[in-house]
């Protein structure tokens, strides 16, 4: 490709990729932390401080898996209900409950051998449900 040709509609041109992490950790911050020593999803306060829906948090839990993945801590962003419920300190057949209704909605993509991930061609609608729950936990009080 000619350098001409590199400079067509060089204005237009986005980078998706860099566009949904920030968007990611937009919405993550706060509920998730990333564990640089360990490797590993940590808890953050607003989850355990704001009244977020099961399914909310557990949409929480994927984006946070899919970000170790993006940054090469897994090798995978697929995660068993019996991971997310351990990590995330739930309910395991209520996590089981809810990530079958949010597959059922599409947020959710089930993968091999019980492992479910985000549906990342959604990440706008979920980030959105994300920041609007915190956006009304920080300025309406916690819980």
């Amino acid at each position: 490709m000619s350098e001409s040709e590199e400079k067509k509609f060089a204005r237009l041109r986005v980078s998706t990729k860099k566009k949904v992490e920030e968007l990611m950790e937009d919405t993550l911050e706060g509920f998730i932390g990333l564990d640089e020593d360990t490797k590993d999803l940590v808890v953050g306060p607003l989850l355990s401080e704001c009244r977020v829906s099961v399914a909310d948090k557990i949409l929480i839990g994927l984006l946070g898996y899919n970000a170790m993945n993006t940054i090469g801590w897994r090798e995978t962003n697929a995660v068993s209900a019996k991971e997310l419920s351990e990590k995330l300190g739930l309910n395991y057949n209520t996590v089981r409950a809810e990530i079958s209704r949010l597959a059922r909605e599409k947020y959710v993509i089930p993968k091999a051998r019980g492992a479910y991930s985000i549906n990342i061609s959604l990440i706008e609608k979920i980030a959105e449900r994300i920041i609007n729950a915190k956006r009304k936990c920080v300025e309406g009080g916690k819980k």
